[in-house]
């Protein structure tokens, strides 16, 4: 079963996490960026589109691009981005 929608707010007067996956989804389309799976696919398959950061949030906070992945694809490019990190740190 998928996670379905995240960061929902409690409050509707409080702005909106930027990593909101209903604005994102509005911006970039609803579909995962890695697989390409749309969201009724990703559904039936029982994954939900989930936010991802195209630069890390850890080096670049929220003002980097936020893309829709699917949460096994977004797993998958985090820990890439974690590895390709390590590797420019042992190299420096």
């Amino acid at each position: 079963m998928g996670w379905g929608l995240q960061w929902i707010p409690v409050d509707k007067k409080k702005k909106r996490r930027s990593n909101d996956i209903a604005a994102v989804t509005a911006e970039c389309g609803s579909y995962c960026y890695c697989c390409g799976l749309s969201e009724d696919e990703l559904g039936k398959l029982g994954f939900a589109l989930q936010v991802h950061h195209a630069q890390q949030n850890t080096r670049h906070g929220d003002a980097g691009k936020k893309i829709p992945m699917c949460s096994d694809c977004h797993y998958h490019a985090t820990a890439l981005q974690q590895a390709h990190r390590r590797t420019l740190e042992v190299g420096k």
